[in-house]
């Protein structure tokens, strides 16, 4: 535990000494910028699948996680998205939105170079396609875990009528399914850290900051709901972009847990690299 600890603090101070801090603005108004348009090509891929409903389902869950004010300052203008009837999947429109959405993952591929001390060398072209790719995949991930939300309550209910399950089993299957989901959300960001920067990192030297970005996160929603009910209302001090202010505050915490993740997962490298460098003999002992 206290080598955990140090390495927390390694993390910690890395952020701060590489302008985490300031790089998190840039991802927090990228992923304001990016979301919406993510949206879209949600809507439009679920329209082509034959379940637009599931793109709905997608963003009840996600404001479900979300503190609830964020959610009321974003689920007016994502209804609105949600409803806009547009023309077939390959309009300009949704080309543009794809775009957009791909700027996202550039400023995460950004942070993750720069935390991990990554030169990079790839062209425009081939990172840019690269990220593409990334929306596609996430938005079809998403369409897929949205279908099984969908059906999970009815598989659900034909089980407890059919085994007469007691009431507990309702509660253990919500606890089960706010497990899973913090598991994918650990799943995602292993797979953006090792993937995204230009040179690949491994599982064992990702899955700490991710696992702890994770956990994190999730204690951030949480008392940034209880902060937010009983302390302050942004209200006040920016009348009605209020709700704008506090989604962006919020997602730039959350870029910075993110970046914190990276900055640990260095930290943790640079402390096993330099104990076999001692123990070959060819460098100082770690701290």
């Amino acid at each position: 535990m206290p080598g955990i600890l140090w390495r927390v603090r390694g993390g910690i101070g890395r952020t701060y000494r590489n302008g985490g801090i300031l790089f998190a603005g840039h991802m927090a108004f990228t992923a304001m910028l990016s979301f919406f348009p993510f949206l879209i090509f949600l809507t439009a891929l679920a329209g082509f699948v034959g379940e637009p409903q599931t793109a709905q389902s997608f963003i009840d869950h996600v404001f479900d996680l979300a503190p609830d004010r964020v959610g009321e300052a974003l689920h007016p203008a994502v209804n609105e998205v949600l409803t806009t009837q547009r023309g077939g999947l390959l309009t300009f429109s949704l080309v543009g939105a794809l775009w957009i959405a791909s700027s996202g993952v550039e400023a995460v591929r950004h942070v993750l170079n720069r935390a991990y001390g990554v030169e990079e060398i790839r062209p425009f072209w081939r990172r840019r396609i690269e990220s593409l790719l990334v929306v596609m995949t996430g938005g079809t991930l998403t369409l897929a875990l949205s279908l099984s939300v969908i059906l999970g309550p009815a598989i659900w209910a034909v089980l407890t009528s059919t085994l007469a399950l007691p009431v507990a089993a309702e509660a253990a299957a919500g606890t089960a399914r706010d497990i899973v989901a913090a598991i994918i959300l650990f799943a995602i960001l292993a797979v953006l850290h090792a993937t995204l920067p230009c040179r690949r990192q491994r599982l064992r030297d990702v899955w700490l900051g991710a696992a702890l970005t994770a956990v994190a996160w999730i204690v951030l929603a949480t008392g940034f709901s209880l902060y937010l009910s009983n302390l302050t209302d942004f209200n006040l001090t920016y009348g009605s972009l209020g709700g704008v202010v506090l989604t962006l505050v919020y997602f730039h915490a959350s870029a910075v847990l993110f970046i914190f993740g990276a900055e640990l997962n260095a930290a943790v490298k640079d402390h096993r690299m330099a104990r076999a460098s001692v123990a070959s003999g060819s460098g100082p002992a770690p701290p």
